[in-house]
């Protein structure tokens, strides 16, 4: 990592390099040995090819607008509404780095769902 780049603009150039399709750029932001999980659906991909591939590939023409980046030194989560067409998800992506390179990606997907009944009760918004 130069003395310029922080772990908040790293996570920021992912998100600006995927939307842009910029993908030599994008891969060059990932460690070699990186894994990508979701735990939702127990998926992993190992390796910067395979995760820059599933970001190319897949889901066709969608666009990530950051809604908020939290970074610390090694480790970061970025939440991101991710658009595909007209349908628009919450993305939440946990990163770890070492050495100025993403080694491990997780991303949860959390969906909305009507609240159960409660004791407690508690306001909409």
């Amino acid at each position: 990592m130069s003395a310029q780049q922080t772990t908040r603009s790293i996570i920021e150039l992912h998100w600006l390099y995927g939307n842009t399709r910029q993908w030599d750029r994008f891969s060059s932001l990932l460690h070699p040995d990186m894994v990508y999980e979701v735990p939702q659906t127990r998926e992993r991909l190992r390796g910067s090819a395979a995760y820059t591939a599933m970001f190319r590939d897949w889901p066709g023409d969608w666009r990530g607008e950051i809604k908020r980046i939290v970074a610390e030194p090694v480790q970061a989560v970025s939440v991101i509404d991710f658009i595909v067409g007209a349908e628009h998800m919450t993305g939440i992506t946990f990163f770890d780095l070492h050495e100025g390179l993403i080694t491990h990606v997780t991303d949860v997907w959390p969906s909305d769902y009507e609240p159960p009944e409660r004791v407690t009760p508690m306001d909409r918004y």
